[in-house]
């Protein structure tokens, strides 16, 4: 049997995820993409309705099955404060995605499952988790 390389792994596992996680059902098997778009004034609007008109039609489906999403970003990005909680459940790689958009540490339950994915993913971008003490 060939070896599989890290990479075929993670891909297995979060295909698996998808399959097996409710959350991840959404949209075809993944949250949307979140994209802030900063519009401070006619012309960046101008600009970013150009950008839409010019985009290749994999990216108008993806706006129009909301795969891909826009918030305005207001004064930048916003900081990542406070701590969001999970008590039961498994985190995984996607949860950790959104739960960093807005917060800098996840606190979890004893009975909560990480995946491996989850702990590389809030390390790459340093979240914290904090998991309760027996």
């Amino acid at each position: 049997m060939p070896e599989l390389s890290s990479e075929e792994i993670r891909k297995l596992v979060r295909e698996a995820l998808n399959e097996a996680l409710p959350i991840a059902k959404e949209n075809g098997g993944a949250l949307p993409q979140v994209v802030g778009v900063e519009i401070a004034s006619d012309a960046d609007l101008d600009r970013f309705a150009r950008e839409i008109a010019k985009a290749d039609d994999g990216k108008r489906a993806a706006i129009a099955q909301g795969r891909l999403k826009f918030v305005l970003r207001r004064d930048g990005p916003q900081p990542r404060q406070g701590t969001r909680r999970l008590d039961k459940g498994v985190l995984t790689e996607t949860m950790v995605v959104e739960i960093a958009r807005a917060h800098s540490t996840i606190s979890i339950g004893t009975n909560v499952a990480v995946t491996p994915l989850a702990r590389d993913k809030a390390r790459e971008m340093k979240l914290e988790i904090v998991r309760d003490r027996p």
